[in-house]
């Protein structure tokens, strides 16, 4: 999963919300809940 991330870090550039996140290939509504609260922009 944190491969996805930086893939998309790298390809679109920072995350402007936590809600960015769901745009990551791989993380859905459960994913997310699980990270939201460990993410800070």
């Amino acid at each position: 999963m944190i491969k996805r991330i930086v893939d998309w870090r790298t390809a679109n550039g920072k995350f402007t919300s936590v809600e960015d996140l769901m745009s990551v290939t791989g993380v859905g509504d459960k994913t997310f809940a699980e990270l939201k609260d460990l993410v800070t922009v």
